[in-house]
């Protein structure tokens, strides 16, 4: 969310009160669940839009510029830094810009715009001339007019979208070079790397690249008969094992036609996955795997490694990376004994098994692999972490949702599919979040950004990530988790404390922000802080639960 004011308590009670309203929370939780190729954050921006709107702002003190919020003065026309910002915003993450705001002047912040109907008709108008931004990424709904309480100036907020990827980057007067992304409060210039990879990034066929100079002896045999035993096993297809490598490699898409000179040449992808290590790194330089087992993420020290170019492992490509690690990773799943609600007992190493597969098969399919950052893998006693260069190209909402795949890469998901290491597009996602509720784990992280991402997957359930809790606190979560949320009358009941004793520790929780208020007076009740991939998830599985109660 676009966090304009750093009044927490009145912020959250101005949300309260905006979502009292029944039918608009529900338009908004339909919307959400519904229209899955929009993204959860921009509902977040929509509802602090309406309460920014609803409230006079002369009330608030402002925060400071952020990630995803910039000011700007705007007293009379519309500052040609707007769309620097409006580039970066498109190229980055999305975010809001308020114009008639001057953060620098600390006797009047406020200024407004004196003729917002003409701004805001201008940068409509620019928006979708050609020639002073490359892509328009702003609709009706996204530039609103507002009043200031005591002022006939007005202010104007205008919601950045992200680009579609296909569209990244968008650049400024027809120069590719004026592209910008959002750092910080600030905006920053791509550089080279930077547009090498956004213009990768624009299609699904990265990895398809036709190699000049490489043929067959830039691969590792090795390599190809392990793949050719496990697509005979697979597929109970006897014609593979007298295939020639030229002939399978075709086959498989890791050669293809140049369709200039009729020739077959090796792909990018075949290369990284089939290839010598220094062929590869001929290709890409900076080329770099690792895994690493850990007691946790505060600790340097490794208990095994395996990374490409060191001295145990100096000819690793990707698919042998892979099957490795993933040996490793799977050896390290413990089984554990949990029952569902019918007092079943559930199978618990196998679901975590696939799921750490399907996480693991992900970095992979979705890295970009010019980047100079590598991919890596960390096991940890309590989670693993799943880290690849390149931003997820689907937005977090449709990647828990399912059904939306956009890959960077096209050869090595088809690869790995064709031996069974990876499900139907679009799948990873619910496979991972449906696991962890399963097995009442804690919910998967994930974090992505302009050039990388990060999937956290829990080995622990939610109440043992409560370390620093003990006592009448941690009873206090552990009744929240059973039930989704506690009253007072709850904790005095079935928990057998004085009213005094829950006033302590409710005070306690809600400091280190544990739990948050929810209601008020008699019907005041007491929730887990959920994250927006939390809620998202919290959605979907209620929509699961109503469509089943419908169908039955």
């Amino acid at each position: 969310m676009v966090d304009m004011f750093n009044n927490d308590i009145l912020k959250w009670e101005i949300i309260i009160r905006l979502i009292s309203n029944f039918s608009y929370i529900f338009r908004v939780i339909i919307k959400l669940t519904c229209n899955k190729s929009v993204d959860i954050t921009l509902y977040l921006t929509i509802i602090n839009r309406v309460i920014f709107a609803w409230f006079s702002i002369g009330g608030f003190k402002l925060n400071v510029e952020n990630n995803n919020l910039e000011y700007k003065k705007a007293e009379s026309q519309l500052p040609t830094s707007f769309w620097e910002t409006y580039s970066a915003f498109a190229n980055t993450d999305g975010g809001t810009i308020v114009l008639g705001i001057d953060e620098n002047n600390k006797e009047n912040q406020i200024q407004g715009v004196k003729n917002p109907i003409k701004i805001r008709d201008d940068i409509f108008a620019l928006a979708e001339n050609k020639q002073k931004v490359s892509h328009n990424v702003l609709n009706s709904n996204d530039v609103e007019i507002l009043d200031i309480d005591g002022k006939e100036s007005k202010l104007i907020l205008v919601t950045v979208s992200e680009a579609h990827p296909s569209k990244k980057p968008v650049y400024l007067n027809n120069k590719l070079e004026l592209s910008y992304k959002r750092l910080g409060a600030g905006d920053v210039k791509l550089n080279n790397d930077d547009l090498k990879y956004l213009i990768s990034s624009s299609s699904s066929e990265s990895d398809n690249e036709l190699l000049n100079g490489y043929d067959e002896s830039d691969l590792n045999h090795n390599t190809i008969d392990k793949f050719r035993s496990l697509l005979v096993s697979q597929t109970n297809n006897e014609k593979y094992i007298n295939m020639t490598n030229r002939d399978l490699l075709i086959e498989l898409g890791a050669m293809k036609k140049d369709r200039q000179n009729n020739e077959y040449k090796l792909t990018s992808g075949g290369l990284l996955f089939f290839g010598k290590f220094n062929s590869i790194t001929d290709r890409f330089p900076k080329f770099q795997l690792d895994y690493f087992e850990r007691s946790s993420s505060l600790s340097e020290r490794w208990s095994d490694r395996v990374s490409t170019g060191d001295m145990f492992y100096p000819d690793l490509n990707v698919f042998d990376f892979y099957l490795i690690v993933l040996d490793k990773l799977l050896k390290s799943v413990k089984d554990s004994f949990k029952l569902d609600e019918n007092q079943m007992r559930l199978p618990v190493k196998s679901e975590l098994e696939e799921a750490v597969r399907e996480a693991f098969t992900n970095c992979f399919m979705h890295a970009y692999y010019d980047s100079d950052m590598p991919i890596v893998i960390n096991a940890y006693e309590d989670y693993y972490e799943f880290k690849n260069p390149g931003k997820m190209k689907v937005s977090i909402n449709e990647y828990i949702h399912g059904g939306s795949s956009v890959t960077r890469n096209s050869t090595i998901p088809t690869l790995l599919r064709r031996v069974g290491f990876s499900e139907k597009a679009g799948s990873g996602g619910p496979k991972l979040f449906d696991t962890a509720s399963k097995l009442h784990l804690k919910l998967p992280e994930i974090y992505t950004d302009f050039d990388k991402t990060i999937v956290n997957l829990w080995k622990v359930d939610l109440l043992s990530s409560y370390r620093d809790l003990q006592g009448i606190e941690l009873d206090i979560i552990k009744f929240i988790i059973e039930n989704g949320s506690i009253t007072k009358n709850d904790a005095l009941e079935i928990l057998s404390i004085t009213e005094y004793q829950f006033r302590i520790h409710l005070t306690n929780l809600l400091e280190a922000k544990h739990i948050e208020i929810e209601g008020k007076g008699r019907s005041t009740r007491y929730k887990l802080p959920a994250n927006s991939i939390e809620r998202v998830h919290q959605i979907k599985q209620s929509l699961k639960e109503l469509e089943n109660s419908i169908n039955k």
